[in-house]
């Protein structure tokens, strides 16, 4: 009887957990999405100069603002990764996660959870190291666009437009940004694919 017991608590206990980590899921989701949106609004900027390079206009570019963020942010732009994730690090150290008995559902919430996020987070960690890289140059050699206060932003822009270092710099921010993309797209996929599989053992407990 008491195997019974322990057994239908445990049961119980796992339920509970699938639930709550769906919770957090949803949120996942949608901050994952919010992200997508950022980067490929910001990229549209940056397409727009690397395909019309040589024949961008300064002017045109120099107090250019898209739905608030300054043109310069979306040129350089870093975009961190921090989810929420407060229920499952509970639910993983209190034991919770050990409960679930379906171990195919145990991998799929650790590779959603952990493993896509630890490659995740790697894309932006190198996303930031070229965010402080390009930063740094623009301090160092176009430092005006970086500040709106001082004098001489059509002909910094106009320097700008003409450094092929910059070029360079949003070939690479081309690249990186595609590759978020991706995984972001597919950690937004895994997330469909886990809620379901939530879903699913939940009917059939």
């Amino acid at each position: 009887m008491d195997d019974y017991r322990t057994e239908l608590l445990n049961r119980e206990k796992a339920a509970s957990t699938l639930k709550s980590l769906k919770e957090e899921l949803v949120g996942d989701r949608e901050y994952s999405s919010i992200r997508i949106s950022a980067i490929t609004n910001d990229n549209e900027i940056v397409d727009t100069i690397v395909n019309n390079w040589g024949s961008n206009n300064a002017d045109s570019l120099v107090n250019l603002e898209f739905e608030g963020r300054q043109l310069m942010l979306r040129l350089t732009g870093y975009y961190a990764f921090h989810p929420p994730r407060t229920v499952y690090n509970s639910l993983r150290s209190d034991g919770s996660l050990a409960l679930i008995p379906d171990s195919d559902l145990k991998e799929e919430i650790n590779f959603t959870f952990q493993v896509a996020q630890d490659h995740i987070k790697e894309g932006a960690e190198n996303n930031r190291y070229l965010y402080r890289r390009f930063k740094d140059y623009l301090i160092e050699n176009h430092p005006a666009l970086l500040n709106p206060a001082l004098n001489g932003l059509g002909k910094e822009m106009e320097q700008f437009l003409a450094d092929q270092v910059v070029l360079a710099y949003l070939f690479d921010q081309q690249g990186i940004r595609a590759f978020l993309l991706r995984i972001l797209e597919r950690h937004i996929k895994n997330i469909d694919e886990l809620m379901e599989s939530i879903d699913t053992y939940l009917e059939e407990a």
